[in-house]
């Protein structure tokens, strides 16, 4: 997209109107919100029949150049021209007749040339001052005040803001009390009337974030495959079951001689090569783990895939049993257990944080779209928070089994002396770190998410102990009981009777 340091340094004289509409108009709308990917339609040369008393300036068919509209509803149009081709009150007279016409009536009008934009409010009496001006070489620093009322983020809220200025100088003229509740009833009644377009505009904005993300995430897969899943999947937070997917998908469609080349690659974006604490072991938290633990039991039996047996198997070990043969893992995995907990603790002990303002201060000059697009609440913003302070640690720690564990011991030691202050509420309250972390989430995950898939081959009688006991004694049923009374029948139904499933290396008491 054309910067707009590039549409203040346009050279415009010279240029036709073609060329305005194409080099400067063009790229200008789409910096406003209009165009391109999204929803905003942008409307060329619509061509309208006009009636009297329109046919009197000798024209029976008119085209506008562009009408924006926002989620397909217009409120403004923009015509361009030559520079010095016509006379400037003359362009401005014919745009205020299109944008006045019945089948537009639109509130606002713009005409631009190359060398300057000017914005009309079409209801003012003194229509044709204009309302904004900017000149080219100005529009960089002056882009704001253009948005502000153009801008397909706010244009809204600049329509009702001079309408209601409007109506409340109609209201002012009336000389029966009542009558002002008539007018009240008519904005009820024209929001009412405006509620189920106001519903199904959130969705479609929604759906098209949404598919942005979607969008933007098969682009990076594309160009990074595994990489750039682990790159998505390394985190505290759980991932989606479709980029567990995504993932599988991804594997398959390398060649089968490469297909576990590629498989390497989601450990390899766990790995922290820079700083003075990198090392060659991948850091990769619970939801990494069970991302490679679901590709590893979904496409075990591909072509090229057959090591992912004895992955599957190792991981099930790991995750089901705490890393019993790797104290390096082991290590890393109860860091990662207690350190949102502590991370949560530590921000909620501020005395002076106050989250909904900090949430309601960063969003104060946000457009009502972006606030639906980002999501940006008080639990939104303290989620974000824990999550930084968890990734700082986790990125710089060093790498040793003895570090891992002593501080993760420093941190099981200080988290009963802390005092948390006054939580957010929702789903990242206070009790979403400071409880739900007592879970292992890597062993509900694995039995949870991926249980159906695991078959008795990669279970041993270690594993089963582990699982029985769940099955008898875990109060999650649906989640972790269950699951693991279902593998455990698995187990005993494809097993003679006396022959037992021993592991290779003993579970350590």
């Amino acid at each position: 997209m054309t910067s707009l340091s590039a549409l203040s340094a346009y050279r415009f004289l010279g240029k036709s109107e073609q060329a305005v509409r194409e080099e400067w108009i063009g790229p200008l709308l789409g910096l406003l919100g209009y165009g391109g990917e999204t929803l905003n339609e942008i409307r060329y040369e619509e061509q309208l029949a006009l009636a009297a008393p329109f046919g009197r300036i000798g024209r029976k068919r008119v085209k506008i150049d562009y009408r924006p509209t926002v989620l397909g509803h217009g409120l403004w149009i923009i015509e361009a021209k030559a520079h010095d081709s016509e006379e400037w009150e003359d362009v401005v007279l014919q745009a205020w007749l299109y944008a006045t016409h019945p089948e537009v009536d639109v509130p606002f009008m713009a005409v631009a040339d190359g060398s300057r934009i000017l914005v009309y409010d079409t209801y003012r009496v003194a229509w044709d001052e204009p309302l904004v001006a900017v000149l080219t070489p100005d529009l960089e620093r002056e882009f704001p005040r253009l948005a502000a009322v153009l801008g397909a983020e706010h244009v809204t809220r600049a329509v009702r803001e001079r309408r209601a200025r409007h109506l409340g100088a109609a209201m002012r003229a009336e000389v029966d009390i009542a009558r002002l509740h008539d007018y009240v009833k008519d904005v009820e009644r024209m929001a009412a009337e405006a509620r189920p377009a106001v519903l199904a505009n959130q969705k479609a904005v929604l759906c098209d974030h949404f598919d942005a993300v979607e969008r933007r995430q098969g682009e990076l897969i594309s160009a990074h495959g595994l990489f750039a899943i682990g790159v998505l999947a390394n985190r505290i937070a759980g991932v989606q079951k479709r980029v567990a997917g995504l993932a599988h998908d991804r594997l398959l469609a390398a060649p089968p001689q490469e297909r576990m080349a590629e498989m390497r690659r989601l450990r390899d974006a766990a790995v922290q090569r820079r700083g003075p604490n990198g090392s060659p072991d991948p850091r990769m938290m619970w939801n990494l783990r069970h991302v490679e633990l679901f590709v590893a039991l979904s496409a075990r039996h591909a072509e090229g895939c057959e090591p992912l047996t004895e992955l599957a198997r190792r991981a099930l070990r790991d995750h089901i049993l705490n890393f019993p043969d790797d104290e390096l893992g082991r290590a890393a995995h109860r860091l990662e257990q207690v350190l949102p907990r502590f991370a949560a603790r530590s921000i909620l002990a501020d005395d002076d944080l106050n989250l909904p303002q900090r949430a309601r201060e960063i969003q104060a000059h946000w457009s009502d779209e972006t606030r639906l697009r980002i999501g940006m609440s008080a639990d939104d913003l303290f989620a974000h928070k824990v999550s930084d302070a968890v990734m700082r640690v986790w990125t710089r720690v060093p790498w040793t089994t003895s570090i891992l564990n002593t501080t993760a011991a420093a941190l099981e030691t200080a988290l009963p002396m802390m005092v948390a202050g006054p939580a957010a509420t929702g789903l990242a309250h206070q009790s979403y770190f400071d409880t739900e972390f007592k879970r292992d989430w890597l062993q509900t995950a694995s039995l949870y998410e991926t249980g159906d898939l695991i078959t008795s081959d990669l279970l041993d009688d270690a594993i089963v102990a582990t699982l029985e006991d769940i099955a008898a004694n875990h109060a999650d049923r649906r989640r972790m009981a269950d699951p693991a009374a279902r593998l455990v029948a698995r187990y005993r139904a494809d097993r003679p009777e006396g022959v037992s499933g021993k592991s290779d290396t003993p579970h350590p008491g």
